[in-house]
């Protein structure tokens, strides 16, 4: 079952609130189902952005994480300016509903009242799984303190973890070099793994989430790819080969992450 467009499918953009100068040139618009963050296709990133948007939203959700709803939009009834190029967005466009929520929690107060605290080992193993360097990532000195959001729920004391923007994922100069993928199947780093994650990330947390991935169905991955738009330029060999990277990169991350995870906290803890 695909999640894009299942509980948002804005048809009408009123207008554009912001933009924002980061890599892709999203910008924030108010729609007939709410505000929307909205990124183009011919964003400066590339096409493979809105892919990787697409792709990881899709299993992102699959994987029980809490990722907005979102869609693909085939058009657009507005003129919205690229950020400060002379360009206007182009479709196809990712659409993920804008939630009003705090940023990076680097104390970990908040982090301790989370509902769904479990869910920072989630993430650990999904920006793992999908090569998410664009959240955390201390080999190359990478940190994107507003890629990860903490929601209060209601009025109460309680939060929930929210994850967003994965316009980096994956990470191939372009998507239609196929040869590159079997190299990015075992790579051995950790991603996602935040300092003030640590004391979060528990064996039984994580045992309970690689039991969870180890049961994707290459189906399920199939229907994802063959759900990316046509206009996003994606090649059919290089949807096989992203499908047999996902699918693949799983069972490694399966098999090896609780050893390496566990040894590279032990060198972050003092």
């Amino acid at each position: 079952m695909l999640f894009c467009s299942q509980n948002f499918s804005p048809k009408i953009i009123f207008r554009e609130i912001e933009r924002f100068d980061s890599s892709t040139k999203p910008c924030l618009a108010d729609t007939d189902e709410g505000k929307a963050i909205l990124k183009a296709a011919n964003n400066p990133a590339g096409k493979f952005a809105i892919v990787s948007e697409i792709l990881c939203a899709e299993l992102g959700k699959w994987f029980g994480l809490k990722v907005p709803d979102f869609c693909v939009l085939d058009s657009i009834n507005l003129k919205i300016q690229l950020g400060k190029t002379n360009q206007i967005f182009e479709a196809p466009i990712f659409g993920s509903k804008y939630l009003i929520a705090e940023t990076r929690d680097v104390s970990g107060k908040m982090l301790s009242k989370l509902s769904n605290v479990q869910d920072i080992s989630k993430l650990v193993i999904f920006d793992t799984w999908l090569r998410n360097y664009d959240r955390y990532d201390p080999q190359y000195a990478n940190l994107n303190s507003d890629n990860y959001l903490l929601r209060q729920i209601g009025n109460s004391a309680k939060y929930e973890l929210v994850v967003i923007d994965h316009s980096h994922c994956i990470s191939l100069d372009s998507p239609n070099d196929v040869s590159d993928w079997d190299d990015l199947t075992n790579d051995n780093a950790i991603y996602g793994l935040f300092p003030e994650f640590v004391p979060f990330v528990l064996p039984e947390h994580v045992k309970s989430a690689l039991e969870q991935l180890g049961q994707l169905n290459e189906a399920d991955v199939v229907q994802i790819i063959n759900s990316i738009p046509l206009g996003l330029d994606l090649s059919q060999a290089s949807r096989k080969s992203l499908q047999k990277f996902i699918c693949e990169r799983a069972k490694y991350v399966v098999t090896n992450f609780t050893g390496q995870v566990f040894a590279q906290m032990e060198l972050i803890t003092p």
